[in-house]
């Protein structure tokens, strides 16, 4: 099901691609509309996924850290697609969640 995906500030447009393509691949394979978004920091390391499901699951933001391999695309990936399971698994829950 189509989904959202948005990528910001990430400071290298060839890994803002291989990133998003990796994302909208996955999500074209889930059964639910999902929203993803990250967000870089050209301040410091950290960057912010998000993540966002239909109005029954619950909203899941995680820190990325460039020093421990956070920012790799694959990882990324994996991050996703664990926020996605544990979402599935605790749905109905309104207030955002912090991994």
């Amino acid at each position: 099901m189509p989904g959202t995906v948005s990528i910001r500030y990430l400071g290298d447009p060839e890994q803002e691609r291989t990133i998003y393509a990796l994302i909208r691949s996955y999500l074209d394979e889930c059964p639910e509309d999902w929203t993803v978004s990250l967000l870089g920091n050209q301040q410091s390391t950290i960057w912010e996924l998000k993540v966002a499901g239909p109005p029954y699951f619950q909203a899941s933001l995680k820190k990325l850290c460039g020093e421990d391999g956070g920012h790799h695309p694959q990882a990324i990936l994996d991050d996703l697609k664990q926020i996605i399971r544990t979402m599935r698994d605790t749905p109905n829950v309104t207030q955002p969640a912090t991994i």
